[in-house]
Parts: structure tokens; C-alpha cells; sequence
């Protein structure tokens, strides 16, 4: 009788044993296709962030596009100008003033803005974001967090333009000396291999959140337009 009585109560924790081994195994499955349903709805999401945004207007297949964007966007851009100023003045003592002083730019006119629509250098500023994400997160596992960037003037609040402070991704101007300059730039992208080496800190592409800063390096044509272009940076 005792002999039978022990092998029910083995029976019986096998039985116990194997009903908790199967309940770990479905929660470690459960827990594995929550996980897996995450990362597509994560990858899902970075893809729809990695395409080019739903107001351009061009047909990224054909490769390269500037579209006239005045109507929408002139007066915004032309307020910005104005009040991304250093009102003290420092940005005229940091350097010779070539292009015009904060005071002529607070009463700046914005005669043409043009957006650019170049599905290869929209993919490669992406792929890069993605990767600086990744060192941000892998800086962050390590208890280092890197502190976000705050500019000395405002950011602009555009339309559909959203930016990603977890990458300090700001919108910031860089001065080009002729419209054929900024023109290929649009076209080709910055290029820090082309740059002069005389910058304060050496060749590379130099942006500013003061207008009056990147107007130093435009060039006053005979039509008297200076040209700037209005950059996603990340930092």
C-alpha cells in the first residue's frame, strides 16, 4: 500500500512538473512573438520615417528635384530670418561682416524659396540618423546619456517638419557665397572634402542658428539677393 501511495505522489509532481514546464514554455513563446510583434511594428515605424515625406511633390524615381515652395513657405522662412538674430551684436564682432549685418536682416525679404526633393540624399541622411540612434542607445545601456542641444534662437515650428530632439536633429542655416554654390550643393549634397581649410576649425560644413551668422558668408550679387540654405542638421 505504501509502495503504491509513493508512486501516485511521484505520478502526481511529474504530472505538476510537466504542466509548469509546459506554462514556462508558452510564456516564454507568448513572450517571444510580443517581442518579435514589437520589432515589426518598431521596423514598421523607422521604415515610415525613413520615406520621404508625404509633401513632396516630385517623383523621387527620377532622381532629383527643386520645387518652388514660396507660396507655403515664404513668409514663415522670412519671419525666421528676422528674428534668428543676435540682437547684441556678437556675431558682427566674431568675425569680418561680409554679407548683411543683424540689423539690415531683421528686415529681411524673402523673395523665393525652393525645397529640395533628392531621394538619394534623403536615404543617406536617414541611414545616418539610424546609425546614430543606435550609438545614442548603446551609450545609454552604458549609463551614459548624452545631453540634448539647445540653440540660441528658436526653432522654427514647420508644418509636417518634424524634428527628433532624441538625436538633436535641428533646422539650421548655412551661408553659400553665389546661388550657383548653393545650387549644387542642393544638388550634390554638403561635402566636407571639398571644403576650404581656413573655417575656424578647419575644412568641414559649418551651420549656425543665427542668421546674421551664416550671412557673413553669402556674397552680395548684382540682383542684391543673398542665398542661404535651411538645413536638417543632426548633432
Amino acid at each position: 500500500v505504501q509502495a503504491r501511495s509513493d508512486e501516485e505522489k511521484r505520478r502526481a509532481q511529474d504530472k505538476v512538473r510537466k504542466l509548469l514546464a509546459e506554462s514556462s514554455t508558452a510564456q516564454l513563446k507568448l513572450k517571444e512573438a510580443e517581442a518579435r510583434h514589437a520589432r515589426e511594428r518598431s521596423g514598421l515605424a523607422q521604415l515610415m520615417k525613413m520615406r520621404p515625406p508625404h509633401y513632396w511633390t516630385h517623383d523621387t524615381g527620377k532622381g532629383q528635384s527643386l520645387v518652388n515652395n514660396t507660396r507655403f513657405m515664404g513668409k514663415l522662412v522670412q519671419e525666421w530670418i528676422r528674428h534668428a538674430v543676435d540682437r547684441n551684436h556678437a556675431c558682427s564682432r566674431s568675425c569680418s561682416s561680409v554679407g548683411p549685418g543683424p540689423s539690415k536682416l531683421q528686415h529681411a525679404k524673402v523673395t523665393k524659396v525652393q525645397r529640395i526633393e533628392i531621394l538619394t540624399s534623403w536615404d543617406i541622411y536617414q541611414a545616418r540618423k539610424r546609425a546614430l540612434a543606435h550609438q545614442i542607445a548603446e551609450f545609454e545601456k552604458q549609463g551614459i546619456r548624452l545631453p540634448l542641444l539647445k540653440t540660441k534662437t528658436h526653432q522654427p515650428n514647420l508644418p509636417d517638419m518634424e524634428l527628433d530632439a532624441n538625436v538633436n536633429e535641428l533646422f539650421l542655416f548655412h551661408g553659400t557665397s553665389t546661388l550657383e554654390v548653393g545650387m549644387t550643393i542642393a544638388e550634390q549634397g554638403m561635402d566636407h572634402r571639398v571644403a576650404a581649410d581656413t573655417g575656424l576649425y578647419g575644412a568641414g560644413s559649418y551651420f549656425a542658428d543665427w542668421s546674421c551668422k551664416s550671412a557673413q558668408y553669402t556674397d552680395r550679387p548684382p540682383s542684391g539677393t543673398h542665398v542661404f540654405l535651411l538645413c536638417r542638421v543632426l548633432m
